[in-house]
């Protein structure tokens, strides 16, 4: 849909032991404009941790955050 409508996207995995810090300092280097971050349906204890990575990168991020369900 993007191709479609000449709208330019771009993805990128990271593996890091500090998945925060690895995100913002990617944002920071590749000056990114929009994050998007998914939040996940699982179990309570995954939902926390999960939960803790989108809220810090929502809290901490320069540019905007989208965090979807």
């Amino acid at each position: 849909m993007a191709k479609k409508n000449a709208v330019s996207v771009d993805f990128k995995i990271i593996e890091s032991n500090n998945t925060v810090k690895s995100i913002l300092s990617f944002t920071k280097s590749k000056k990114i404009d929009l994050v998007i971050m998914g939040s996940s349906g699982r179990g309570s204890f995954d939902k926390i941790l999960l939960s803790s990575v989108s809220n810090d990168v929502l809290q901490k991020a320069k540019c905007p955050a989208l965090i979807t369900k």
